[in-house]
């Protein structure tokens, strides 16, 4: 019988449903929602934009609270960067605006997911990095980790995890000579 082979987002996505019950959340309604919390929190964003006009602004925060997710960034980390968007960085006055407040949007966000059950790719690579302590995983004699060149915080912090209770075969394939990141 081959091994049951799953890509990190579906392990991830295993790890956070052993202890809750999400569903993915579609990008548009995650756009929605981050236009929703935009429009509370800062309206002069949107300068009179309404959902459509301003959807490709509020995939692109979503895309980045994704990334801050997935990297596990702290609010301290973000709090100094919402003060140097506040002194103003050589970006566009709009970028600028919303690091601003990028905290606290996610901070709404996150709750929003938590309330309604749903979840981002970024959000789920944290639940999982922050519920792996506690994730049991009889179902697998060994779990091997392979094809990995640059592996999230999230996604270090789960393989750790894993491999420090003895459950993890780490597989690496080229040499150190050529791949010095291997070493």
């Amino acid at each position: 019988f081959p091994p049951k082979m799953l890509t990190f987002d579906e392990f991830a996505e295993n790890i956070v449903l052993k202890s809750n019950n999400f569903k993915k959340i579609p990008g548009i309604e995650a756009n929605h929602i981050i236009y929703g919390l935009i429009k509370r929190i800062d309206p002069d964003l949107l300068k009179g934009k309404d959902f459509l006009e301003f959807m490709f602004w509020a995939g692109e925060i979503y895309s980045f609270i994704n990334q801050l997710d997935i990297e596990d960034i702290g609010l301290k980390s973000l709090n100094n960067v919402e003060m140097s968007a506040s002194i103003g960085y050589e970006i566009p006055s709009e970028i600028n605006e919303i690091l601003k407040n990028i905290g606290r949007i996610r901070e709404e966000f996150h709750k929003i997911m938590d309330e309604r059950k749903i979840y981002s790719r970024g959000y789920m690579y944290l639940l999982a990095s922050r519920q792996i302590d506690k994730a049991e995983f009889n179902e697998y004699e060994d779990i091997l980790f392979c094809g990995f060149f640059y592996l999230q915080k999230t996604e270090r912090e789960i393989i750790k995890n894993i491999y420090s209770k003895r459950k993890a075969s780490l597989i690496f394939q080229g040499d150190s000579d050529s791949w010095p990141i291997l070493k």
